[in-house]
């Protein structure tokens, strides 16, 4: 068992490969993957991948476009260029210059939109995250006042002024219950708006990467056709697979991206598809 699991976990392409063969068998028999997993490898599909994870790619913020921004520095270099100093007092003046203007730019939309299309693209590349950011009734409540708490209260910490928030929060409780039920209103619409963007991250990324794998496949097959001359048979199989892939990501987002738990929803809707239905394809 131990020098199988080796074997499997040597690369992502004997991953890969034995993942296949298991789809495979498990299209044709009622065993389930990950049964047929557990008999050929005492450590789960997880921990096999665990070593080849890739590094997370991170975003951009809209501070860090402003201060790479063309403009920002060509007005930067004016005011410095005439200043006698060392390399290291005019990085430090040039760093306050730009905190400066940064807080005197009142329309920050531009950097703002570059910083979400960067967030985005970290999302995709990065597969997404797991799960979708949530907020409580109690955490939309807080972010609501602790401006003002602390406009009301300048010489407080984090702590007190958390712990001003929460009892507050415990007043609304025993005195408003409707302005609570408004901020447990509010906590349900955020956090479905953002389980909604997230799957559309997860169905973008998924179809994204299903693209790119068709792409290689297509180079494959031209590859091998040339070495052999013989055109890969395409079964009945293969032709619903690539017709209904990615409505299936599209229906199950919260998977979309795991190409083997698609592939076995679509050995799923293989198997019970009436035999017409399967030589329509």
């Amino acid at each position: 068992m131990t020098d199988l699991t080796n074997m499997i976990a040597e690369n992502l392409d004997t991953i890969h490969f034995t993942k296949k063969i298991i789809l495979a068998i498990s299209k044709n028999t009622d065993y389930k993957v990950e049964d047929l997993w557990k008999m050929i490898c005492n450590k789960s599909e997880k921990e096999v991948r665990k070593v080849f994870k890739t590094k997370k790619v991170r975003s951009t913020n809209a501070y860090a476009f402003f201060v790479k921004d063309k403009e920002t520095q060509e007005k930067i270099n004016e005011e410095l260029n005439e200043s006698e100093m060392s390399h290291k007092e005019k990085f430090a003046q040039k760093a306050s210059l730009i905190s400066e203007m940064w807080k005197k730019t009142e329309d920050k939309s531009k950097w703002q939109n570059l910083a979400i299309e960067s967030k985005k693209d970290a999302d995709l590349q990065n597969g997404c995250k797991k799960k979708p950011k949530r907020k409580t009734a109690y955490q939309l409540f807080s972010d609501s006042i602790r401006l003002d708490v602390k406009k009301e209260n300048p010489n407080i910490d984090f702590g007190e002024t958390t712990k001003l928030i929460s009892k507050k929060w415990s007043e609304l409780k025993e005195k408003d219950k409707d302005k609570v039920n408004y901020w447990i209103n509010e906590s349900e619409t955020y956090n479905e708006k953002e389980k909604e963007k997230h799957n559309e991250l997860l169905v973008v990324k998924a179809i994204q990467d299903e693209e790119k794998l068709e792409e290689k496949e297509k180079e494959e097959d031209l590859e091998l056709k040339q070495k052999s001359k013989k055109k890969k048979e395409v079964t009945p199989f293969d032709k619903f697979k690539k017709k209904e892939r990615k409505n299936v990501m599209k229906n199950n987002p919260d998977i979309a991206s795991d190409r083997d738990l698609i592939s076995q929803k679509l050995n799923e809707l293989w198997k019970s598809l009436s035999e017409d239905e399967k030589n329509n394809y």
